[in-house]
């Protein structure tokens, strides 16, 4: 009898350790809109109140700018409200725009000229530029404005950028506003569908 106490500790130990070692190599995912963002053992951290997983690439998924400040063991979060639109005729009158046929979806195989406005406000640090890009369904970019300054860029703006893209493959391209924080890496606050049928 106490053999067989013996072997049951010993392969409790065995199955409790080996499982240690599974969750040290776990892959933890997080799904975030139908993506999947994947952290690896090395980048997650299993705690008995849940996983702790990287910040900024949470942040960056959520649309948000990270800023470190390390005198101060400090992490910035910055949410602007980031609002695309996308329509084949934004004209400037006066002091506001006039937007004709908005749209959202398109036949595969077109080419097509449209703008897009974007509009930011509650911004609240300073960006060294920001750009507009357009994504095909393999993930391709096929259409980007040039790095536009965001010298004197307020809390609140607008700015319309215009494209010409031929939309020969079925499925979503994605209409990007990436925003670069001063001696950082762009990073992409808003994203709109067109979908190519």
């Amino acid at each position: 009898m106490k053999r067989r106490s013996t072997w049951g500790i010993v392969l409790s130990a065995l199955l409790l350790a080996g499982s240690g070692v599974a969750w040290a190599d776990a892959v933890v995912r997080v799904h975030l809109n139908g993506t999947t963002l994947e952290f690896d053992g090395a980048d997650a951290r299993l705690t008995p109140d849940g996983v702790m997983v990287p910040l900024r690439r949470i942040s960056e998924a959520l649309g948000a700018l990270v800023v470190w400040d390390g005198d101060n063991t400090t992490a910035n979060l910055y949410k602007p409200n980031v609002h695309l639109l996308v329509a084949e005729d934004v004209s400037r009158e006066g002091d506001g725009y006039v937007i004709r046929r908005p749209f959202g979806r398109i036949e595969s195989g077109l080419q097509k000229k449209f703008s897009v406005l974007v509009q930011v406000d509650n911004l609240k640090t300073n960006l060294e530029s920001f750009r507009v890009r357009v994504v095909d369904p393999k993930g391709e970019t096929v259409g980007d404005s040039r790095d536009l300054s965001a010298a004197g860029v307020k809390d609140n703006f607008w700015v319309r950028s215009d494209f010409q893209i031929s939309f020969n493959r079925k499925g979503e391209y994605r209409v990007q506003f990436l925003a670069k924080l001063p001696g950082g890496s762009y990073a992409t606050l808003s994203e709109k569908a067109i979908v190519a049928e």
